[in-house]
């Protein structure tokens, strides 16, 4: 079962699986660690791969060129809404 993960920007929201396409491993090691430093950026925490948080395309580290996998998104009235065929509980 893969995990997945939103950041918000302004109005905006982008969600992908919390997969990096190196390895793929998680992108984070402690919950809700996918930035990095400046906020500017999506990093996998186990390889220092930044990816930025608009597209999900890698531009520094070992995938470079490569991107997350982005899930379907939109925003409502403030609200993100994620659609998914999936049970609840299969999603974590």
């Amino acid at each position: 079962m893969r995990s997945i993960f939103v950041v918000r920007q302004g109005l905006a929201a982008y969600g992908y699986l919390n997969h990096c396409p190196h390895l793929s491993a998680e992108l984070n090691v402690s919950a809700d660690t996918f930035l990095d430093e400046d906020g500017r950026h999506i990093r996998c925490a186990l390889h220092g791969a930044l990816f930025d948080i608009e597209g999900g395309r890698c531009f520094a580290g070992p995938c470079e060129g490569k991107s997350l996998t982005r899930i379907g998104l939109r925003v409502e009235r403030g609200q993100v809404i994620y659609r998914t065929c999936a049970k609840p509980s299969q999603l974590r």
